[in-house]
């Protein structure tokens, strides 16, 4: 087989927190009450130097020791010039 027929794929997961995703990655996390017992999640995000190729998200919400949510989410609008990712929950 030539060469026209290879997949190269790259898959890079990075823990971050709120701070160091608006610092590093410019990116704006907020959460807010969006029914009685429901909290809605929403990243917005430039999609440009290591986010330039991103496919997912993986989000993970924990206390302690313990993984309260976890979710791969795909983008609810996307531009060139921005992204937004949302959950309820």
């Amino acid at each position: 087989m030539g060469s026209r027929n290879k997949r190269l794929a790259l898959v890079a997961i990075e823990s971050v927190s709120k701070e160091q995703a608006e610092k590093e990655f410019g990116a704006t996390i907020r959460t807010e009450m969006v029914a009685t017992n429901q909290v809605g999640v929403w990243l917005e995000f430039t999609p440009k130097g290591k986010l330039q190729t991103f496919s997912s998200v993986q989000l993970e919400i924990s206390s302690g020791e313990r993984r309260l949510v976890s979710a791969t989410l795909l983008p609810l609008k996307q531009t060139p010039d921005k992204v937004v990712v949302y959950f309820s929950n």
